[in-house]
Parts: C-alpha cells; structure tokens; sequence
C-alpha cells in the first residue's frame, strides 16, 4: 500500500502521505507520457476528482518501476453503489475503507485481501 488520496480530508492516514485532489488531479495512465502511472496536478488521464469511488483511497503499489505496458492506477478505494465493477481496482465500503487507513503503523504495509 502506497500513498493515499480523495476528495476530501485525510481519514486518519498517519504514515504515509495523502494527498487532497483537486478537479485538476489526475493519474497519468498513458505509457506514453513520462508521468506514466503517477499522480500530477494536472493533466488528461485519470480525474482523480470522483467523489463516488474517490472519497478516500489508497494507491496499491504496482508496476512503481512504471514498465511501459504493464499496467496502472490500481487503487483501494471506495465501493459506490453506481456499479460493482472497478475496472482492476479494489472496492470496499468507506467505513472498512478508513479503518484500513487509520490502522496502518507504518508506511510499508501489505494488506491480503480475501474474497
């Protein structure tokens, strides 16, 4: 579990950082950019601005050497009613979600998650 983020304020997210978008923060999803599978503060890929799914979430580390091809932006995040889909995401309800957050001690963690 790397970083966290979302529309609104830091849940409890203690040793990692955590970052507040805004309508202009994205997730550089195109291999090829050179901020390919990162989050900048402006851009065309990803609006990070959702308050559905967005609320509070957590970036899943994968791919962090950013190998062109192999894929991006795998989040924790909130699971929202709209759809139970999430594209390669990980979807959970907000109140499981914070408790994750405000749980970690450390900043590298690894969450197994069971279906």
């Amino acid at each position: 579990m790397r970083g966290g983020f979302g529309t609104s304020k830091n849940p409890g997210l203690k040793h990692q950082r955590y970052t507040k978008v805004t309508k202009k923060t994205v997730w550089v999803d195109s291999s090829a950019s050179k901020y390919y599978n990162t989050m900048r503060p402006s851009g065309k890929s990803e609006k990070l601005y959702q308050r559905g799914p967005y609320r509070h979430a957590q970036v899943i580390g994968y791919n962090e050497k950013r190998a062109k091809g192999k894929g991006s932006a795998i989040f924790l995040h909130r699971r929202t009613s709209a759809s139970n889909y999430t594209m390669g995401c990980v979807a959970v309800y907000d109140s499981s979600l914070v408790k994750l957050m405000k749980w970690q001690i450390s900043k590298d963690v690894q969450i197994a998650i069971h279906a």
